[in-house]
């Protein structure tokens, strides 16, 4: 009995495991939070808490205004659809953000082109840009090392 106990217990933890949201190429992890592009923005608040700064612009895409919302790690872009603000753009301005492809701020230049294996679309001494399925991912450098990315949606 003991042992079929232990191997329900097993198969539903790894049911836990295997369902749990993982970070892919288009999220990032804060803390213990995972935010991805087109979350709903309300979603993300819930996750992260109050903003230190939100600019509002009217939206030159879409009806209504697309809005910029500051936390201490990350910048999210949002835009209006179907009523909520989507995200658009995450922008990475801290350390304490994990990506995809085990990325960080001030990891160096070469470290970004051992984790992608395909070329990337813009490449030079300041700036390094992938496009992947539905995802771009830049990287911003200063001196051969990572300042801040941005993963955005390519959907349009």
């Amino acid at each position: 009995m003991k042992k079929y106990t232990l191997l329900i217990l097993l198969l539903c933890m790894f049911t836990l495991i295997a369902c749990q949201k993982r970070i892919d190429e288009a999220s990032v992890q804060i803390g213990s939070q995972i935010i991805s592009l087109e979350d709903d923005m309300d979603d993300a608040l819930k996750k992260l808490g109050n903003f230190k700064l939100h600019k509002q612009m009217k939206s030159c895409l879409y009806p209504g205004y697309d809005h910029e919302y500051t936390f201490d790690d990350v910048i999210l872009s949002t835009y209006p659809k179907n009523g909520k603000q989507k995200i658009k753009a995450i922008r990475v301005i801290s350390e304490n953000v994990h990506m995809h492809k085990s990325l960080k701020i001030h990891d160096k230049e070469a470290n970004i082109k051992k984790a992608y294996t395909i070329q990337p679309s813009v490449s030079s001494s300041f700036l390094i840009t992938y496009k992947n399925h539905k995802v771009g991912t830049s990287f911003y450098l200063k001196n051969g090392v990572i300042e801040e990315y941005e993963l955005y949606s390519l959907d349009e």
